[in-house]
């Protein structure tokens, strides 16, 4: 409980005259200003607290495994963060670095079949729970939703890793996948990264039209 709260200190140190604005702010329904300085969440402020508490558990975890050694050969959540993007852009600089190349000659690629490795990958990591909207897919090719869907699946955990772009085409699609946009939540409010899906040969431009996407959480 201690680790938690610890976690939780930015949220709560505040003055007695900051405390009264972000109580007043609350009883508004509003989320304080100061906090979506910290972590820019949902606008709900109950859905907010929620969250912030179950990312400081999950944290608590992630460091334990840090502690290790182990974190990147667990499979990883990236919603149980409060900046995905932040853990991303680390991933580029350690694999940059390993790799002795400039961070800019690097590409996110993925792999959906947990059997195939990426070629090159030095820092590899498996990402699981994200949410695909506006298709299906089963590991191997996009396919359309049926009418009458959810508007969301879960998305098979996909592997991940910084490589790079030599030989690659310089990051840019091949036939037979799609840069899938990957976004934070449903609004879509906030963009993340892309990730290359299989589909189709030859439907690669239907799928930019349909608009399907990634996210990491509802």
């Amino acid at each position: 409980m201690q680790e938690v709260c610890s976690w939780l200190a930015p949220f709560t140190a505040n003055t007695s005259l900051h405390s009264s604005q972000i109580g007043g702010d609350l009883l508004k329904g509003v989320v304080p200003s100061s906090w979506e300085k910290m972590y820019e969440g949902d606008p709900k402020p109950t859905v907010y607290i929620t969250s912030v508490v179950t990312k400081t558990v999950a944290l608590k975890r992630w460091k334990k495994e840090v502690k290790k050694g182990g974190l990147l050969n667990d499979c990883l959540n990236l919603s149980e963060l409060f900046r995905a993007g932040t853990f991303l852009e680390a991933l580029r600089q350690m694999s940059a670095r390993e790799q002795g190349v400039a961070m800019d000659s690097l590409v996110l690629k993925s792999s959906w079949d947990a059997r195939r490795g990426i070629s090159g990958a030095k820092f590899p990591i498996m990402i699981e729970g994200m949410l695909l909207q506006g298709a299906t897919f089963n590991g191997d090719t996009l396919s359309e939703a049926a009418p009458n869907a959810k508007e969301v699946i879960a998305a098979p955990p996909v592997t991940i890793a910084f490589v790079e772009s030599e030989g690659e085409d310089g990051g840019r699609e091949n036939k037979g996948e799609i840069a899938v946009p990957v976004y934070m939540t449903l609004t879509r409010e906030k963009f993340l990264t892309e990730l290359r899906v299989p589909c189709m040969d030859g439907d690669e431009g239907a799928w930019v039209l349909s608009g399907c996407a990634l996210v990491l959480q509802e």
